[in-house]
């Protein structure tokens, strides 16, 4: 009896695949014999039938070694060679959704130079135990170089995406996870600490010139990967002087005196956000603050204005007595409205 013979489980999908990329050469080893095709039955521990597969190729005592093709339940095919039942050496398999790979095997897993196809991404590199490390292309124009676990990026790795963006850190299971910088197409970057894609640690947002940055503690829910610079920071500045303000997710500004510098922090999610620590710089002065102010899932704004004129006139005595006056009005204000927390604010040089 032929393989064509046997009612396998056939996939038009597949199939359509197989054609396309065409015939697989198959090296046969002489020392084991080529038999009929047979059907492999895997029950259930009930003993009901589980799955059945087609196998026609080499076999040894009963198990596939050599080379041989193998019909899978939902369709897949493999093209292959075989050690003791597993994939092994160089082999082909087209999967019933139309991805297929194309390379080295050990043990049943992709293990060696290969490449993997689907609809969404082409991956060329080198596999160890079904983990791998090269380099994919998603149709999408998003590019990514690095590591892999499972089919996921996984490591160390570099994503590019269409609009000039980038990522370069580690993932774990593909989100972002651990230290990495993320690179906006404006030339912004933050590098720091992520948690499932989320800036969530300690970082530092820097712009273009190099002349300020942010530093945040911990965030949540407020920023996501594709959109993540129109999230989070807008920071005008002008003659020198600053302002810090807080506001709401609506894109207001407050402050109709453009003469000032204007740091505002949007909140696009104000019931999930916990606490964060903005440290501003500017010509090589630093001021921090730590701000909380979710209560009974409302967020009561506390917005404070710090107006310095002729801002390279101030001493650092004076601006340290100026950070610690403010401190004492927060603290003050903290005690009687229980609404807001602020647990530090002072000046470093």
């Amino acid at each position: 009896m032929k393989l064509n013979e046997i009612p396998k489980q056939e996939n038009q999908i597949a199939e359509s695949i197989r054609q396309q990329l065409g015939h697989i050469k198959l090296n046969y080893d002489s020392q084991y014999q080529i038999y009929q095709p047979v059907q492999i039955i895997n029950y259930k521990p009930n003993g009901d039938i589980h799955s059945i597969i087609f196998y026609e190729g080499q076999r040894q005592k009963q198990k596939r070694n050599g080379a041989g093709v193998q019909y899978y339940p939902d369709g897949s095919i493999y093209e292959g060679h075989w050690s003791q039942n597993k994939l092994a050496g160089f082999g082909r398999i087209i999967y019933a959704d139309g991805e297929y790979y194309i390379g080295l095997w050990r043990q049943g897993q992709t293990h060696g130079e290969g490449t993997l196809v689907n609809k969404e991404l082409t991956y060329k590199g080198t596999w160890e135990d079904g983990n791998g490390q090269g380099y994919l292309q998603k149709s999408n124009g998003t590019s990514y170089e690095g590591l892999f676990k499972k089919g996921r990026k996984h490591g160390s790795g570099l994503v590019k995406y269409s609009d000039n963006s980038q990522y370069k850190g580690n993932f774990i299971q593909d989100p972002y996870e651990g230290i990495g910088e993320y690179r906006w197409r404006d030339g912004k970057t933050y590098g720091g600490e992520w948690k499932n894609n989320l800036m969530n640690g300690k970082g530092e947002l820097r712009y273009p010139n190099g002349d300020e940055y942010i530093e945040i503690l911990r965030m949540t829910k407020i920023m996501d990967q594709e959109n993540s610079y129109n999230l989070m920071v807008d920071l005008l500045k002008d003659n020198g002087s600053l302002v810090y303000q807080l506001e709401k997710q609506k894109q207001q500004n407050l402050m109709e005196n453009h003469h000032r510098l204007i740091l505002t922090i949007k909140l696009f999610d104000i019931f999930n956000i916990e606490y964060f620590l903005l440290i501003y710089q500017l010509k090589n002065n630093f001021y921090e603050f730590l701000y909380n102010s979710i209560y009974n899932y409302h967020l009561f704004l506390l917005q404070f204005l710090i107006t310095i004129y002729n801002f390279h006139l101030f001493s650092f005595i004076t601006l340290m007595k100026l950070a610690l006056l403010i401190n004492y009005i927060i603290l003050f204000i903290q005690r009687f409205s229980n609404l807001t927390q602020i647990s530090q604010f002072q000046k470093n040089h």
